[in-house]
């Protein structure tokens, strides 16, 4: 399995004294990844409250000079906590096909997905090969 080294998440909206980049190492934390999901945690509490969401943008560093990059949405209030390497396992099933989420079903997007085939092969072997969250693989 190739580790994550470094994460760092940039908080693009919200108020003026919590946005900006952080950088969390893996060096410096016995779990970077719990370390990311505490810092969005400590973020919510400034997100919007009901129905809205403010952009954080992050990129995952890995060992093998991998760099897998996104956003995360972040509320102030879930129900299953904010949890960085979930929301990345989920992305990556919607992309490869393995949950295709029920808006999906309409037939433009299901010829999209079929027409990308090479980049779902390339994500699989990325979720199988690379730790993501917790010490755990994409399912």
């Amino acid at each position: 399995m190739i580790r994550c080294h470094k994460i760092r998440l940039t908080r693009t909206e919200g108020p003026r004294g919590v946005c900006g980049a952080v950088e969390l190492r893996a060096e410096e934390h016995e779990n970077v990844w719990a370390a990311a999901n505490a810092l969005l945690t400590r973020w919510a509490w400034s997100a919007p409250r009901w129905g809205g969401s403010h952009e954080v943008q992050f990129v995952i560093h890995y060992t093998d000079q991998v760099k897998y990059r996104g956003h995360y949405e972040l509320t102030r209030e879930t129900e299953r906590g904010h949890d960085l390497g979930r929301h990345i396992r989920q992305v990556i099933a919607s992309q490869t096909g393995a949950d295709r989420p029920a808006w999906a079903s309409h037939p433009l997007l299901r010829w999209m997905a079929g027409t990308n085939m090479e980049q779902a092969r390339r994500m699989s072997i990325f979720a199988d090969s690379h730790e993501i969250g917790t010490g755990r693989a994409a399912a």
